[in-house]
């Protein structure tokens, strides 16, 4: 990462979308067709739409934007794995079942009949992970080839755990990354009491417990260009970022955190680099970088000075640049859109 200090916390009110049109009114009237679970699929997207649920594929045109025929998206978010994505479908002749499609409706096909996935989806290079039951009840994690053969169980959930989900804003996000083979993943109990962070080579054997004694608190994670992941505990006395290559020993605590655990709630990676939402007791709750060692961990801006709480939320990350909401520099409610590329200590701002 560049230590240049540059004004790079930057208010985008100014910015303005420069075409938006609609490419197809689904459902005629102004009741709208509610489409959803979106997934890059080929040139195109898969997603929900309409009443029944339907799956539909668009190549963004209005003539390619169109139902596929008999098939209903299980209303679990799909996942992109190898240019195609990949879906719960419930067919009218072969029932509920792995598919994928690369965005046409010739080539959406079923891959495993009979299986029904829940939510959590990560690829991995040469596979992806996601979870469902074995053999009808049994809770487990899955990793897949896209192919049917090799399609299987990597190892059963511990009794009572469940994939772990947190509220990002305005949308829900299951815990569990990929890279390099491995996934990285947040089970919690069904009273939120006790979470836990797991990490899977794709066998049984390689499936361990990475951080316990998390208690009630949130875990985030998410993965990094050098093959490993950033895991951030939101909570609790291990509350801090953690950087793993996905073994116990070589997971360690990168910056200890404190504040409200409620506010911590954001992690983003850009290429080797964590921004999350920290507090060191000092600035409030604000937007940090880290490159994985604690002198390279610095608050990135305050972005209401001297506030308990930044206000920064729903970060999303877009080529070298991470984008998040907050309030505007001039006032404390309401919010606006802002990027950074994280090379503006705070410290050395005037």
């Amino acid at each position: 990462m560049s230590r240049a200090v540059v004004a790079v916390a930057e208010w985008l009110e100014r910015r303005v979308l420069l075409s938006v049109s609609l490419v197809k009114d689904i459902n005629a009237g102004d009741l709208g067709s509610m489409p959803n679970e979106f997934a890059a699929a080929g040139a195109g997207v898969i997603f929900r739409a309409d009443k029944a649920s339907d799956a539909w594929v668009s190549d963004g045109s209005a003539a390619g934007t169109v139902a596929v025929p008999g098939l209903t998206e299980g209303g679990v978010q799909p996942g992109t794995f190898d240019g195609e994505a990949y879906f719960q479908g419930l067919s009218q002749s072969t029932g509920m079942g792995l598919w994928k499609s690369d965005g046409t409706v010739a080539g959406t096909v079923l891959v495993v009949p009979g299986l029904n996935w829940g939510p959590g989806f990560a690829a991995a290079g040469d596979r992806f992970y996601f979870f469902g039951p074995q053999g009808g009840s049994t809770e487990s994690l899955w990793s897949s080839d896209g192919t049917a053969a090799g399609t299987h169980v990597v190892s059963p959930l511990p009794d009572n755990l469940g994939v772990d989900s947190v509220s990002v804003g305005d949308q829900i996000n299951f815990e569990i990354a990929g890279n390099n083979g491995k996934c990285c993943y947040v089970l919690r109990d069904n009273t939120a009491s006790k979470r836990q962070v797991w990490v899977s080579d794709g066998t049984a054997s390689g499936t361990q417990l990475l951080i316990d004694n998390i208690g009630k608190n949130q875990a985030l994670v998410a993965s990094s260009a050098d093959g490993g992941f950033y895991v951030f505990v939101a909570g609790g006395p291990q509350q801090g970022l953690y950087k793993t290559d996905g073994t116990r020993s070589g997971t360690t605590l990168v910056a200890q955190m404190g504040g409200d655990p409620s506010f911590n709630n954001q992690l983003a990676v850009v290429g080797n680099d964590a921004f999350f939402t920290g507090n060191d007791n000092v600035t409030g709750t604000q937007l940090w970088v880290s490159d994985g060692t604690p002198a390279g961990t610095y608050p990135v801006s305050d972005v209401q000075r001297g506030a308990f709480y930044g206000g920064v939320n729903t970060m999303q990350t877009g080529g070298s640049l991470v984008y998040f909401k907050a309030p505007p520099p001039d006032s404390t409610s309401g919010a606006v859109l802002w990027r950074s590329d994280g090379t503006f200590p705070l410290a050395a701002r005037g």
